[in-house]
């Protein structure tokens, strides 16, 4: 004996919408998050003066951006590439070297001995602040060792004892 056929009715196929008002949350919050870590410079990035022709080294530490830093171009000296404290002339003669001291800058003292006031003031008032006494020089190649040592001299008496000097990764 052979059924026949069933008499249901085929229902039409339910029409499937995206609820797509979680996803936007998700892609909102990834966006917010990206947004937030990106930085335009890598960390550590350094603007090095279109005077210098850096030095090459092995190192590869890194540097943190609010570390002072002390420029030495053909032309002047400059403390974080916006105060100019000396004028360097022909031969590499610093302009305002003592005469007392041929090793101090005194400009370059005076200049770091605020910043390093300023620094100290606000790390004795933010747990989350604290003056290490680091800086970095950056220093043309060809500079004499007499300047980078009336610059070291100076530094080191505005209080600033850990010293790095800037170079060129040369395995990069």
């Amino acid at each position: 004996m052979v059924k026949p056929p069933s008499k249901k009715t085929h229902s039409q196929p339910e029409e499937m919408h995206l609820n797509i008002t979680s996803l936007i949350d998700v892609l909102t919050i990834l966006l917010v998050f990206l947004l937030k870590s990106y930085s335009a410079e890598p960390e550590g990035a350094v603007t090095i003066s279109s005077e210098l022709e850096l030095p090459t080294s092995a190192s590869s530490l890194k540097i943190n951006e609010n570390t002072t830093m002390v420029t030495v171009t053909k032309s002047a000296i400059l403390v974080d590439n916006k105060a100019k404290v000396a004028t360097i002339g022909p031969d590499w003669k610093v302009d305002g070297v003592s005469a007392d001291n041929p090793f101090a800058i005194p400009a370059l003292i005076d200049e770091l001995n605020e910043i390093a006031e300023k620094k100290k003031y606000i790390a004795d008032n933010n747990p989350a602040f604290e003056f290490d006494g680091r800086i970095v020089i950056q220093a043309d190649r060809q500079m004499p060792s007499r300047v980078l040592a009336s610059v070291l001299y100076s530094v080191g008496q505005a209080g600033f004892d850990k010293i790095q000097l800037l170079a060129i990764n040369k395995f990069e």
